[in-house]
């Protein structure tokens, strides 16, 4: 049986199709996705993948921190385990040099409006509550990452469309699971 993902169905699913024009990312975008839950993880790492993008599976805040210098976006719930939540991870990366500007998009089951304005406040660049279609987070992915890539020297707009040259290469990373995502689980 041929997944689902190999047969986009809608018009809008075919526009945003990394591999069909719209856009070209060379070596990959790499997205750091700090979600502690494994199946989020797993579902939303398949789904980039599948659309073009280098996805760095973390679920906690201390990897996030550690592997963030090496990403071009950062994707991170608000609820993490261990001492940071993501809150206090937005801001640390906001407040550093080397990740100052990397875009932050917040994906989260908190939909209240106090914890999207304190993911604001806090330095997050969009806000995306669960649950969330894997397609819908690679829209707002995409859209970051051409605002942010049209502003440096290495990306051109031909036509409309964005060509988006990124920093990092998946192997410099480290371990892959067997779908050959990249992956930062204890």
């Amino acid at each position: 049986m041929a997944s689902r993902l190999t047969q986009p169905m809608s018009p809008w699913y075919r526009a945003i199709d990394l591999r069909r024009g719209e856009w070209h990312i060379a070596d990959r975008g790499a997205v750091v996705l700090v979600q502690p839950e494994r199946d989020d993880r797993d579902m939303y790492a398949e789904y980039l993948a599948h659309m073009g993008l280098t996805p760095i599976c973390v679920q906690d805040a201390d990897a996030a921190l550690r592997l963030a210098c090496r990403a071009d976006i950062i994707v991170t719930e608000l609820l993490l385990p261990g001492a940071l939540d993501g809150y206090e991870l937005i801001q640390r990366l906001k407040n550093s040099a080397p990740t100052g500007n990397i875009p932050i998009v917040v994906l989260t089951v908190c939909v209240w409006t106090a914890e999207q304005a304190r993911a604001r406040s806090a330095g997050g660049d969009a806000f995306l509550s669960k649950p969330c279609w894997p397609h819908a987070l690679l829209r707002e992915l995409c859209r970051m990452l051409r605002s942010t890539h049209q502003s440096t020297t290495g990306t051109k707009l031909l036509d409309g469309r964005v060509t988006i040259s990124t920093r990092h290469h998946a192997e410099a990373i480290g371990d892959t699971n067997e779908r050959g995502i990249a992956t930062d689980d204890a």
